[in-house]
């Protein structure tokens, strides 16, 4: 079975003026990874009506859910939530439960319930609250639409309230090898690999490090069993890992599992042994887990402790 899919819709002419660095993308695709919802879309409109109504038509008839962010403020160009309504041709207008909401978080900081802060009590028909702990101010979800503030820290809580209403599927799981190889020289095994494993996303994403090209191979996939363990990453040989981190019962992956532990064997484009010092060139490979040094064990202890700090940025493997 597929896990769900989902886009999300970013608002807001600061973003598109590059006023404003938008960072609640990264805060949900980590999120929805977790959970198990794949984001296949993300995209950014301005503060138009019309750009945001059709935006939410569409992303809301091709995904299971949307997710948007900004323009449920106080101000006249917070207009996310009348745009909603409107994609779903339904009433908008000051809901009680919301009002509610807001009058006690207004009265207990003795603060004046103005005209421009009960437009955040404005709410759709039909519509569920979700819940800000942050600011009181709500969100709300109409249809397969979730409808959250673009402040960073109010989004981050308001993803955290929706997510468990939320029926997901597979937590996709990532793992990360580094590979001191140009692009160029990988690219056939990499394509040959992502062939023989359709259910894997195998991503080869470069850098320039001290003069010299390499790649990082990020390997994902749902996790099906009870655990997700590559065979590659349970031998201390090419991934030392922290103490207890290593299932020696999932040393037998299933075929689906089975990308990341032929990438660790055949990534060198001569598939010779991962010992083999006879690669391209004269050089021998050498692969580094994420969570740390492998390989080449003839390198002094301080200069294997060095490349393991300078090692994949964890953002790449999604933790």
């Amino acid at each position: 079975m597929t896990n769900p899919t989902a886009a999300m819709l970013v608002i807001g002419d600061e973003i598109l003026s590059g006023r404003t660095r938008d960072i609640n993308m990264n805060v949900l695709a980590k999120a929805l990874t977790t959970h198990g919802i794949d984001l296949c879309e993300a995209r950014v409109v301005s503060d138009d009506r019309d750009a945001i109504v059709n935006a939410v038509r569409a992303l809301s008839s091709a995904y299971d859910h949307v997710f948007t962010s900004g323009g449920i403020g106080p101000t006249h160009d917070d207009i996310t939530a009348d745009c909603v309504a409107a994609a779903f041709d339904v009433h908008i207008d000051i809901r009680d439960d919301a009002r509610d909401l807001l009058m006690e978080y207004f009265k207990q900081r003795g603060t004046e319930a103005t005209e421009g802060r009960m437009r955040m009590a404005r709410i759709p028909d039909g519509a569920t609250l979700i819940e800000n702990p942050v600011s009181i101010a709500p969100g709300f979800t109409l249809e397969n639409v979730h409808v959250m503030a673009g402040v960073p820290a109010v989004f981050e809580a308001m993803v955290a309230s929706v997510l468990p209403t939320i029926k997901g599927g597979a937590p996709l799981l990532s793992q990360s090898l580094r590979v001191d190889l140009p692009e160029g020289e990988i690219a056939g095994p990499l394509r040959v690999l992502a062939e023989e494993h359709p259910t894997l996303s195998i991503g080869s994403y470069p850098f320039q490090q001290n003069g010299a090209f390499g790649a990082h191979i990020v390997i994902r996939g749902a996790m099906t069993g009870a655990r997700w363990m590559p065979r590659w990453s349970s031998s201390p040989r090419y991934s030392r890992g922290r103490a207890g981190e290593c299932d020696r019962s999932a040393r037998q992956p299933t075929a689906d599992r089975r990308g990341a532990g032929d990438l660790a064997r055949r990534a060198h484009p001569a598939r010779r042994r991962l010992d083999d010092p006879r690669g391209p060139g004269g050089r021998k490979p050498r692969l580094v887990g994420h969570r740390g040094l492998a390989g080449d064990r003839s390198r002094p202890a301080h200069r294997r402790s060095r490349d393991a700090r300078t090692g994949p940025d964890p953002a790449d493997h999604g933790a």
